[in-house]
């Protein structure tokens, strides 16, 4: 897999703040060094969030990637709405977009209006058959969480590509037959504040390929950006497709109000997702017809590669929501694009088992039975000291022969402490 999280090895000084604060025990500190355990990781970003030595950064693409294609298309979050505090209307944005090189400008909002009629639609299937309580497929976060630690939830997932894979979809279509060009020569990018997208367009779940070209973190274009916006040009060239509820998708409680559901749960903050999918997996929510999970507070605008602050930002983006439902802008007429497009996963969502120890089953047993027994002789006080998050990740490190039980201070001490007692003797 290709994790956008990557490692300054010179800043890390191994102070174990990170493995407590991810959400699926991904890291370990081990020679005084911060380590990511691929399989584990899902590409949140709280490591990057918390890190106090800043050694920890989202590694995504680089904007001259987009000169290897014909054509240049991006496509933007509506955060980006929300990140200048000069932006006096939508259009002034997208064309600041444009100014960064690329010849077409579109907005993920249109995928989510979309993904919001295709979503209507098969809960009121779903209900009307009396079928399971669903979940939005929108966070590639949340959506890489069920399948890795949640399996048994996968089939309450919506089956419906993001919106920003629909808009990348929309975009190559329209480009290719306006443009009488190869659908290959043209490159869409996506701008975004989420770290996890990169690894969504090159490990895709729930269809085989992804339609975007690039993932581009905003934080790497928002000078240029921020420079064209207080430039505060008089004319501009763009013209804005969103709705309201396009806009407001991406903000918490968008994608519930855009799909009018009232037997719904909205939680917000990639460990509250945990918590919440823990009582969802014990049927705890009775009644329930739709769970919007995002991995970010407050929605993509607390994604680690927003430059503004989240609730700010939000207010921003709430303020253009009013203004277009003040003009009557509340939904986009999507009809046309709906029927002719089919926007369901293309594969079935597998499992990808994390916790698998053997592929012999008896050896598996074996090892499982060993990692209880480790741990039930380690303190069980989850101290972080050894460099792991829990001390039964760390038996089970111990078991795979990635550790030692040295590496606990408190069997150490107590080793160090029986030896000299027996030395003085």
């Amino acid at each position: 897999m290709k994790h956008s999280v990557k490692l300054k090895k010179d800043k890390c000084f191994g102070c174990t703040v990170c493995i407590k604060q991810c959400p699926t025990q991904a890291i370990r500190v081990y020679g005084g060094k911060s380590e990511i355990i691929d399989s584990r990781c899902i590409d949140c970003g709280e490591c990057v969030r918390i890190c106090p030595n800043k050694s920890r950064y989202n590694k995504t693409d680089n904007l001259e990637k987009i000169n290897d294609y014909k054509i240049k298309a991006a496509i933007v979050s509506p955060v980006i709405y929300g990140q200048f505090d000069d932006l006096l209307d939508i259009e002034t944005a997208l064309d600041a977009v444009l100014s960064l090189g690329f010849d077409h400008v579109f907005e993920t909002s249109i995928g989510a209006d979309i993904y919001a009629k295709s979503a209507r639609e098969y809960i009121d299937k779903e209900e009307k058959s009396g079928g399971r309580k669903v979940i939005s497929s929108s966070c590639p976060v949340v959506l890489r969480l069920i399948q890795t630690y949640y399996p048994d939830l996968i089939e309450n997932i919506i089956p419906l590509k993001t919106p920003d894979e629909i808009t990348a979809q929309i975009v190559r279509d329209k480009l290719s037959k306006e443009l009488n060009v190869n659908k290959n020569d043209i490159g869409v990018f996506l701008i975004t504040p989420c770290p996890a997208q990169l690894m969504n367009v090159k490990s895709p779940i729930g269809y085989k390929t992804s339609d975007i070209n690039g993932v581009i973190s905003f934080l790497d274009v928002f000078a240029k950006m921020k420079k064209y916006v207080s430039s505060m040009p008089e004319k501009t060239m763009s013209k804005s497709l969103s709705s309201a509820y396009g806009i407001g998708w991406f903000n918490v409680r968008g994608q519930t109000r855009a799909l009018e559901q009232d037997n719904h749960l909205v939680v917000d903050g990639i460990n509250n997702v945990r918590d919440a999918l823990d009582q969802f997996e014990n049927d705890k929510f009775k009644g329930l017809k739709f769970f919007e999970g995002v991995a970010c507070r407050g929605g993509c605008c607390g994604g680690v590669l927003s430059f503004e602050n989240t609730y700010v930002a939000k207010n921003r983006i709430d303020n253009f929501i009013a203004r277009y439902i003040k003009e009557g802008k509340e939904v986009m007429d999507i009809s046309s694009l709906v029927d002719k497009k089919c926007w369901r996963f293309d594969e079935e969502i597998k499992e990808y088992d994390v916790n698998k120890l053997d592929n012999d089953m008896g050896e598996a047993l074996k090892k499982y039975n060993l990692i209880e027994e480790v741990a039930s002789e380690l303190p069980g006080l989850d101290c972080g000291s050894c460099g792991c998050p829990t001390c039964h990740a760390l038996a089970e490190d111990i078991v795979k022969g990635y550790a030692s039980e040295f590496d606990c201070i408190f069997i150490m001490r107590t080793k160090l402490n029986l030896a000299n007692r027996e030395e003085r003797e």
